[in-house]
């Protein structure tokens, strides 16, 4: 598949499109085991205080830098892994399945500082269906 034919995770409309298009099946399972976890106590104060300030609900960048990355940062720390931002991920090149999503975990190998090995754990935005592009 030529570059100019590779489609980004936002060009399919639901997770049934994915499965058509690339001939997969869908299955459903709880992977991650719930784990107690305690945020570290500025990270809390910081996100209060975010919260408080309306200039940190102005747009999506905002909320994300402002709100989300200081809690999965936490998390990150807490579960000894680095937390990757607007890193492009290319999950089948050969089918053309790329994208940038604005979160993702995944251990690193011994190459490089942006180097990662699976599983990746993909952090999206949750929109609502009236948001979803059909075709």
């Amino acid at each position: 598949m030529s570059d100019k034919n590779l489609k980004t995770y936002s060009s399919f409309a639901d997770i049934n499109e994915v499965c058509e298009t690339f001939d997969y099946m869908y299955e459903y399972d709880t992977f991650i085991q719930e784990k107690e976890y305690k945020m570290a106590e500025v990270t809390e104060a910081n996100i209060r205080y975010d919260f408080a300030n309306l200039k940190n609900f102005v747009n999506e960048f905002v909320i994300c830098e402002s709100i989300l990355r200081p809690i999965l940062s936490d998390v990150a720390r807490t579960n000894d892994l680095p937390l990757f931002s607007h890193i492009k991920l290319e999950y089948d090149k050969d089918l053309g399945l790329s994208g940038e999503p604005n979160y993702f975990l995944a251990p690193l190998t011994s190459k490089g500082a942006s180097s990662f090995t699976t599983p990746v754990v993909c952090l999206v935005e949750a929109r609502k269906n009236v948001d979803i592009k059909k075709k």
